[in-house]
């Protein structure tokens, strides 16, 4: 390890028998690398503590004690720590090395908000993972898009923890990111009974970025953006992201309040995005493009009985599926394949062109297509293929899953 950097040398072994592969990024509290354990043969996540903090005897005794109880969390939404220990008087812990993106770089590849329908999604697990957390027993400490890290098949899982320490003066000191930071970790006073909601702070910033494509409080500078957090009220999230679902809007406007007493608990929060969540459910609208008059009823009639769609629309080609769009915002589009006069393909490249349509999730259904057929349709956006005959209850489910888990 170099002296003049928090730098470890690739394709050295350090602690335990593991071999460095790379470096996967840095943060408030330490710097992430990728490690192979020789030992178990695979690739675990270090994190190893900055230089500079871990002279720190509190800051050491900390962030070990976080580790421990980190490790105690059990849940699909929460990357799994492996192991804790110290490198060179440094502490470190391994983790679950996820094969993904963070949210972070999620939100910069869209260039856009998230459709509410993905943001619930999100949220719902998030809040699942973030209430698991609080049930160990310890806080995440620095929730933020960084920190979250979104898995190949969509789902999401909490990482990289930060700590608020009690410095020798008695007050806390700030270790967070100032965009989502809690009035009362700013302040340097969380009551240790509160100490949750500053999480469900963060967790309500991260739902109004997603929502809304920018926090709720911006500024030229750390200091500026404190201030915002704690005196200035943010914009409810109905007027700056219109179309919300009330509920959903009511949820994140009730966790950015500024007194943590008043904001819902991460298990009560869970019920808050799962009641918008059912409510989203309840208004969904599908519009079906198909020139089989029969295969129209029997699709209808699944995603009305199976999947739970409020309305189902029909259309017989894709000159009068543009007329219906151009009036109305469907959450599912069903496009046949093979419609006389109607190149598919041009068709959904033309659709997702249009941004009012932004959320809406295309099942392609076809009675014989193929993988290049898949491959040109998916480049044009595209978000899942279904193969005729349908099967009612299976084309309803399938359908379900696309909308709650969006690709």
């Amino acid at each position: 390890m170099r002296d003049d950097a928090d730098n470890l040398e690739i394709g050295s072994t350090i602690a335990n028998g593991l071999r460095v592969r790379e470096r996967l990024g840095s943060g408030g509290m330490g710097t992430v690398w990728r490690v192979h354990d020789q030992a178990l043969q695979r690739d675990v996540a270090l994190k190893l503590v900055h230089s500079e903090l871990a002279k720190d005897h509190q800051i050491r005794t900390h962030f070990l004690e976080e580790a421990r109880a980190m490790a105690r969390v059990r849940h699909p939404g929460v990357v799994e720590i492996y192991s804790f220990g110290t490198l060179e008087e440094r502490p470190y812990f391994t983790m679950e090395c996820v094969d993904g993106r963070s949210l972070e770089q999620e939100q910069k590849r869209r260039g856009a908000a998230f459709p509410a329908s993905s943001a619930i999604a999100a949220l719902c697990e998030l809040a699942s993972g973030l209430e698991a957390i609080h049930a160990s027993g310890t806080v995440h400490g620095d929730l933020t898009p960084r920190n979250i890290l979104v898995r190949r098949n969509g789902s999401l899982s909490i990482t990289d923890f930060g700590l608020t320490v009690d410095g020798i003066d008695g007050k806390a000191r700030f270790l967070g990111t100032a965009r989502y930071a809690a009035p009362e970790k700013i302040r340097a006073h969380v009551p240790p009974h509160l100490r949750t909601r500053s999480d469900v702070y963060s967790l309500g910033t991260v739902g109004y970025q997603m929502l809304t494509g920018d926090t709720p409080f911006n500024g030229p500078d750390a200091t500026r953006v404190f201030a915002q957090h704690l005196y200035k009220k943010p914009k409810p999230l109905a007027e700056v992201a219109p179309g919300t679902p009330r509920e959903l809007c009511d949820a994140i406007d009730a966790t950015l309040r500024k007194a943590p007493d008043e904001r819902p608990t991460s298990a009560a929060l869970v019920d808050l995005l799962s009641d918008a969540k059912q409510a989203l459910s309840a208004n969904r609208q599908a519009l079906i493009v198909d020139d089989d008059p029969d295969f129209q009823a029997i699709a209808a009639a699944s995603l009305e009985t199976v999947a739970g769609f409020s309305s189902v629309q029909t259309a017989s080609c894709g000159e009068d599926a543009l007329d219906i769009l151009a009036r109305q915002r469907f959450d599912l589009l069903v496009l046949d394949f093979h419609m006389p006069g109607t190149d598919v393909v041009s068709l959904t490249e033309k659709i997702r062109k249009d941004r009012s349509h932004d959320g809406m999730q295309i099942l392609i259904v076809t009675g014989r297509g193929s993988a290049s057929d898949w491959h040109r349709l998916s480049e044009v956006g595209a978000n899942a293929f279904h193969f005729k005959p349908i099967v009612p209850t299976e084309f309803g489910i399938a359908a379900r899953k696309l909308i709650e888990n969006p690709r």
